[in-house]
């Protein structure tokens, strides 16, 4: 089991309140839009509808969540990761290349001006073969004050699913990035959101 941090946990317990509900898939997905690039940012071509997410996995093993309320679970980020690789025309059930997810670090900070911040350990396969073409650490975070949400267990679960959403986003930016035999790249774009974001 990944180690969760301490803090996060007692913080947690002692201001939350009520229930923390489940994570909604779609606000941890990004959706279809354009213009988050200019010039030739595009995917590479090879990429293009032939991703597969191969395994999800860390967090709490006995919840199988990936923070002890189960707030964001395995299923519903790989759902998150599916939804978003769809959206950007990437996405095969049975694809060449094979994306894993393992989830490092899950915390929370503060009580009533919070932040949630996970880091996830992504690896891109080829099927062919067993050679990484992406192995890569990312870190997100998203931070809510009590005025902007009174309900502390809304609160949390509202920074947890922004935070996925911006470590899946960093994560189509990464993607981006390959080039796979120098083949030429597709239009597809991600969707439309500062960039200034996905950098920090």
């Amino acid at each position: 089991m990944k180690k969760i941090q301490a803090g996060f946990l007692i913080i947690a317990f002692l201001f939350l309140g009520g229930c923390v509900s489940s994570a909604k898939i779609e606000s941890m997905s990004i959706p279809p839009q354009e213009n988050i690039f200019s010039g030739n940012d595009y995917f590479d071509h090879a990429l293009g509808g032939d991703i597969s997410v191969f395994s999800v996995s860390g967090g709490d093993e006995s919840n199988g969540g990936w923070d002890q309320f189960g707030t964001v679970s395995n299923d519903n980020f790989r759902s998150a990761l599916v939804a978003s690789l769809q959206n950007q025309n990437l996405y095969s059930k049975f694809g060449t290349y094979q994306l894993s997810a393992d989830l490092i670090s899950f915390e929370l900070i503060g009580a009533l001006d919070s932040e949630v911040t996970i880091e996830v350990e992504y690896q891109l396969k080829s099927s062919q073969g067993n050679h990484a073409l992406l192995r890569e650490k990312i870190k997100s975070s998203s931070a809510m004050t009590l005025s902007d949400e009174v309900i502390g267990a809304i609160r949390y679960r509202k920074m947890a699913e922004g935070a996925v959403k911006k470590n899946i986003e960093k994560l189509l930016v990464k993607l981006s990035m390959l080039e796979i035999n120098d083949m030429k790249k597709t239009g597809v774009r991600l969707g439309s959101y500062d960039v200034q974001s996905v950098n920090q």
